[in-house]
């Protein structure tokens, strides 16, 4: 429900001489944000916190506060570490301390030196307190290849990412500083026990506490949202939303249809919201896209309502919004490449035409996210699952939304995915063990088997294709060149993206009977080419992105 900035001093006379990159912070937020949501300062002598979307409910001073849920009254002492979804921090005299849970829901940037720490939820505010700018080479190849930021990255070279399962402390004092992991509570010799796991799944949820006229879930035709309707939606009469197309109605085995026939079996109030439809003016929309998530991943289309979702269930006086994320198991997949493209975490090296996108070769920090000889594709999937979806993806995607509502992900408190660590591979795979656990209470329902019917690159072709050619036509040859981008392939695939028609449908409904394994082997050949329109939509954020941080410190 809201974003923070936050900037501490080791005292007030260093303050004061700050006074006016401070005002020049709040007038930029106060323009940026100030019409809709609203705005709230917090401060004492050493620092200054700006909250945007404050609300009375909010954990919040100068010194102590979190974003989040919180299942431990003990959290404003340094040596607690509690369960839950949040981002939290806590000062006490000359030290300051900020915490990340385990899978980095929360993304927090952060900047110091002998002056100030400073950690934000948004990182063009600290652009704004350094008065420049900058751009990190290195997010080019990352959102080229991945339409993410990448590993670690942030839009300035200079800011840092707060890592997931990590605590990070300054003194002010020493001007020291360390980081460390989040030790966990479960020793490596640890054996799994299914009915542990079930009572440990129980407790998690017995600790979140909701209100049903506040709360609603996010319900789709798959595995992890039915688990949650069981162990939260139906024990608090929480009421269920599903989003898909109108057309997908038609379908018995589409999102939508599923999660009806699984609210009514639970007896909850569901909805339906259809999606990409009343678009509207689609250089606001993008604007607004980039102003609420800073660009940092490239999922436009959901957003191309205009944030018509998320501002319909803030003003409806919806608070929170549970979702399933999860990282108890992966798919069945054939080879490494098939992993990251699940995972959303795909290399340069990954797609054949990206060689010759780039003006010379690029270099990845992506060693930590190639499969390792000892592991197995489960594994590997798992691991780049909490190192990279969840703390890069699926954090930035909801970012997006923090300024509306609140995002609970119960599925990904910490002794959860702790234990979870230790679930053999045969329940790992094809996420046996959720589905083991359904099975107790949703018998013989099936999952949808069209999850979404519709292509992205179709709908990119047919909702945004005109508005990205006008915008990148309007980039000089150098601005690409600044990227290490070839201006002379951008251009001619910007001549030729009027002639590339969307998928025909007889085409892509002989697609369809095409077995998975088939598909497998058709990537691990390597007849692998990223789409040229995803790839110019890629290149307009990242230009359009630096103008905008850029606009912000003139």
């Amino acid at each position: 429900m809201a974003k923070l900035f936050s900037l501490h001093f080791s005292n007030s006379h260093t303050k004061e001489s700050y006074h006016s990159q401070i005002k020049k912070i709040f007038d930029w937020i106060a323009l940026e944000f100030g019409q809709e949501h609203r705005i709230q300062v917090i401060e004492d002598s050493s620092s200054w916190n700006i909250v945007v979307g404050y609300n009375e409910s909010l954990r919040m001073e100068s010194n102590f506060g979190y974003l989040g849920f919180i299942s431990s009254n003990e959290w404003k002492n340094f040596s607690d570490f509690p369960d839950g979804n949040y981002f939290l921090y806590r000062r006490e005299k000359e030290k300051i301390q900020i915490v990340s849970d385990y899978v980095a829901s929360r993304s927090v940037w952060y900047y110091f030196n002998k002056d100030f720490f400073c950690f934000s939820t948004m990182q063009i505010p600290i652009v704004v307190l350094l008065n420049s700018f900058k751009f990190n080479e290195k997010i080019v190849p990352w959102f080229i290849s991945s339409g993410t930021l990448g590993l670690n990255n942030s839009w300035d070279s200079r800011i840092n990412l707060l890592s997931r399962n990590t605590f990070f402390e300054y003194n002010f004092l020493t001007y020291k500083s360390k980081i460390e992991n989040i030790k966990s509570e479960f020793p490596l010799s640890t054996k799994f026990d299914f009915k542990y796991f079930l009572d440990l799944l129980s407790d998690s949820m017995s600790n979140i506490k909701l209100s049903s006229k506040k709360t609603i879930h996010l319900l789709s035709g798959g595995i992890e949202s039915r688990l949650l309707v069981s162990y939260l939606a139906k024990p608090f009469s929480i009421p269920t939303i599903t989003w898909g197309t109108k057309e997908s109605e038609k379908d018995r085995n589409s999102e939508i249809n599923i999660a009806k026939k699984i609210s009514l079996i639970s007896n909850l109030p569901h909805r339906t919201h259809h999606i990409f439809k009343n678009q509207g003016n689609i250089d606001e929309i993008f604007n607004e896209y980039l102003k609420y998530g800073e660009g940092r991943v490239d999922h436009v289309l959901g957003y191309i309502d205009g944030f018509g979702i998320w501002r319909g269930l803030r003003d409806s006086g919806v608070d929170f919004v549970i979702r399933g994320d999860q990282s108890f198991g992966r798919k069945t997949l054939k080879n490494e490449v098939l992993a990251r493209k699940v995972i959303g975490c795909e290399l340069v090296e990954d797609y054949n035409n990206l060689k010759s996108v780039f003006i010379s070769k690029t270099l990845q920090n992506s060693d930590l996210l190639k499969k390792q000889e000892s592991e197995s594709l489960v594994d590997y999937s798992k691991r780049i699952g909490l190192q990279f979806r969840h703390p890069i993806v699926n954090a930035a995607l909801s970012d997006l939304k923090l300024m509306f509502v609140e995002i609970i992900n119960p599925l990904l408190n910490r002794r959860l995915l702790e234990y979870s660590e230790f679930i053999p591979e045969n329940l790992s795979l094809n996420k046996k063990i959720s589905k083991k656990i359904n099975e107790i209470n949703f018998k013989g329902i099936s999952y949808a088997k069209n999850r979404d019917g519709v292509k992205v690159d179709d709908l990119l072709m047919i909702n945004l294709k005109d508005f990205i050619y006008e915008e990148i036509s309007k980039f000089q040859d150098q601005d690409f060149v600044d990227l290490g981008i070839s201006p002379v392939y951008i251009r001619n695939i910007t001549a030729n993206i009027n002639s590339t028609p969307p998928e025909k449908r007889g085409f892509k409904k002989l697609k369809s009977f095409i077995p998975k394994k088939l598909k497998q082997i058709f990537y691990s050949n390597n007849f692998n080419n990223l789409p040229n329109i995803r790839l110019l939509l890629r290149v307009l954020i990242i230009l359009k992105m630096k103008e905008r941080i850029n606009a912000a410190i003139s």
